[in-house]
């Protein structure tokens, strides 16, 4: 007891006088119930001794993945209550019978704790040593790396604060001992007793036996976790120096970065990983690390669209004039839609209105100050902005907007003569994978601009009072988050640069 009070003192302290609002995460299970009782307990101590500026908070995950969850969920809120520790709950609705339902609840635990947290926040889980052991024993058996091995990290950042866990270093037996003696009441979930689940086998046959000839089984595997995370340390470091190096930009479709420098260096998958994490994507596994390596970035990859690897959720490597590009494919699958939106254009007064898409049986003229946007009907991840000011001369009513279906010709306004539409395209710097989803607008049925790349010669103005401006948009929530990644302040600001 005194070595879990010792390590909460020494873990919480640093956290109770900077006004930090603290989550716990509780399940109602021995682990958290323990973690919920000692840091309640330590609060009360340093609020009578005038040293607490927190506030604690628990919220509850409710899976709805066993019939007892509603009463787990009561028996939580009647903890709370008895000690005074506002709980949030929340549900989530999951499918008992998906193959990769420990997965979808894992990732909806951490969009809920994510939901609650502010700044000042700090969301307090209850993993112990032994937990640390399990998931060494688990990753090993998977062939992870010192990344994989490194364990559970004590903190690290969760949305907009911090996730803290104070009981690494305390036994799944000290916490049995502080239970009895505080004579706590605790959930029992059965489906921890299944050892068809990998990290049940390994709790209930693995390190017991292992126990058996070494009883610092535990201690010394998560010591062996600690040198993992201290190598992976040192090779992130080394990482982000090179990822400095590969002239990280901002494209409209994801980002990319620069092959040739890439091709420089030693050591590309650990540079790869480290902008990967820091840019939120998906890492892929290690046949799809083997295709980027082969297909995109090798000397002699083609350099096409042919030559896109695939991962994930929708990511996609690809390379293009010396560039390897990192994106989320907004191709459409399957036959590309036809449907067009339509501009009313009538009496637009440019330097007071902005124009904006709405399908054409509810165009409208809206205000600049409350511009609407609209999604492009074929690509949904995808909105035209239409603004006052630019080079686009619109001499009708009504401009419509169209995806390309072969056979288009076009003049831009630096070109003497027009050509088809896809020569153009090739010839200039767009990337393959999103010439397939650009808007073509139109004036009656007269092409005028391809999307915001160019103003057909025909209807291009130098007089900016007197024409529009257009702008496509990526609205895809990946796409949001890299360009945050990209310009706020942090390490990733230092790694890249935008190009737009």
């Amino acid at each position: 007891m005194e070595n879990l009070t010792d390590c909460l003192n020494e873990k919480l302290k640093p956290y109770c006088l900077d006004n930090t609002q603290f989550w716990l995460a509780y399940s109602g299970g021995l682990d958290s119930r323990v973690l919920l009782q000692a840091v309640w307990e330590y609060f009360r101590s340093c609020a009578a001794n005038g040293n607490l500026r927190t506030s604690l908070n628990a919220i509850h995950i409710n899976h709805g993945l066993q019939s007892q969850a509603d009463d787990w969920q009561a028996h939580c809120q009647l903890t709370c209550d008895d000690l005074g520790v506002p709980l949030t709950m929340v549900a989530l609705h999951l499918d008992p019978n998906a193959s990769n339902v420990e997965a979808l609840a894992r990732e909806g635990r951490y969009r809920a704790f994510e939901s609650v947290m502010t700044e000042s926040s700090v969301l307090l889980m209850a993993h112990h040593l032994d937990d640390q052991a399990e998931t060494f024993l688990y990753r090993l058996m998977r062939g992870s790396g010192t990344q994989g091995l490194a364990g559970i990290p004590e903190k690290r950042a969760l949305g907009s604060g911090e996730l803290l866990r104070p009981l690494l270093s305390i036994t799944r037996a000290d916490l049995e001992h502080y239970a009895r003696h505080k004579q706590l009441q605790w959930i029992e979930d059965p489906s921890n007793t299944n050892q068809d689940f990998d990290r049940n086998f390994i709790r209930h046959q693995v390190l017991p036996l292992l126990q058996t000839r070494w009883p610092r089984a535990s201690q010394q595997i998560a010591k062996s976790s600690g040198f993992c995370r201290t190598a992976e340390n040192h090779i992130r470091i080394l990482a982000e120096q090179d990822w400095q190096t590969l002239d990280c930009a901002l494209e409209k479709v994801g980002f990319s970065v620069s092959l040739a420098a890439l091709n420089r260096l030693e050591h590309k998958l650990a540079c790869l990983r480290y902008g990967f994490q820091a840019l939120h994507v998906t890492l892929p596994n290690e046949s799809q690390w083997y295709e980027i390596l082969n297909q995109v970035i090798a000397d002699d990859a083609r350099d096409d669209s042919q030559a896109l690897v695939r991962w994930g959720d929708g990511f996609c490597a690809g390379k293009f004039r010396g560039r390897m590009h990192v994106f989320i494919d907004s191709t459409p699958s399957g036959s590309v839609s036809t449907d067009s939106s339509s501009i009313n254009v009538s009496s637009i007064n440019t330097s007071q209105y902005a124009l904006t898409l709405k399908p054409s049986s509810q165009t409208q003229r809206c205000a600049f100050s409350e511009m609407q946007r609209c999604t492009l009907p074929w690509a949904p991840d995808w909105l035209l902005e239409v603004h006052a000011g630019g080079n686009l001369r619109v001499d009708s009513d009504v401009i419509t907007v169209r995806p390309r279906v072969g056979g288009e010709r076009s003049q831009p306004a630096s070109r003497r003569h027009s050509q088809k539409l896809k020569k153009v395209l090739q010839e200039s710097a767009i990337q393959p994978w999103l010439r397939a989803i650009l808007p073509l607008v139109y004036s009656d049925e007269a092409l005028i601009a391809v999307a915001d790349y160019w103003v057909e010669k025909p209807y291009h103005t130098d007089d900016l009072n007197q024409g529009v401006r257009l702008r496509l948009v990526n609205q895809h929530p990946w796409q949001l988050q890299l360009e945050q990644a990209l310009v706020k302040p942090s390490a990733i600001e230092r790694i890249a640069k935008t190009r737009r």
